[in-house]
C-alpha cells in the first residue's frame, strides 16, 4: 500500500491545480474603447456632462463618427518574458503529471 500512496502523493504534489489558466491570459487590462465611467462621491451616482448647444452636439457626433471609422493601431500581442517563463513551468508540470499517471497505471 505504501507505493500507491507515494505515487498518489507525487502526482498530487505536481498537480498544483490552483494555477490553471482557463484561457484568460492577458485579459487583465481595462478596455477604454468606449470610455470609462467614473462615479461621484456616492457610489450610486454617475456624473456626466450633457451638451446643450446644437453646434456642440453636431461636433461631438462628427468626432464620434471619425473615431469609430478609424481603426486603432494594432498592439503587439506577444506575451512578455515572465508570462512565457510561467507557461513553460506550467507545461512542464503538466507533462510530468501526465507521465506520472501513465507510469502509475
Amino acid at each position: 500500500m505504501a507505493p500507491s500512496y507515494i505515487a498518489v502523493l507525487n502526482v498530487y504534489a505536481f498537480a498544483n491545480v490552483h494555477d490553471v489558466s482557463w484561457g484568460t491570459k492577458g485579459d487583465n487590462k481595462v478596455s477604454t474603447d468606449l470610455g470609462v465611467v467614473k462615479t461621484g462621491k456616492d457610489t450610486n451616482e454617475v456624473e456626466m456632462e450633457v451638451l446643450t448647444a446644437e453646434k456642440d452636439i453636431d461636433a461631438a457626433y462628427e468626432d464620434a463618427i471619425h473615431v469609430l471609422s478609424t481603426k486603432p493601431p494594432k498592439a503587439d500581442s506577444g506575451p512578455d518574458p515572465a508570462t512565457q517563463q510561467e507557461d513553460y513551468y506550467r507545461s512542464f508540470r503538466t507533462n510530468v503529471r501526465t507521465a506520472a499517471v501513465f507510469l502509475v497505471d
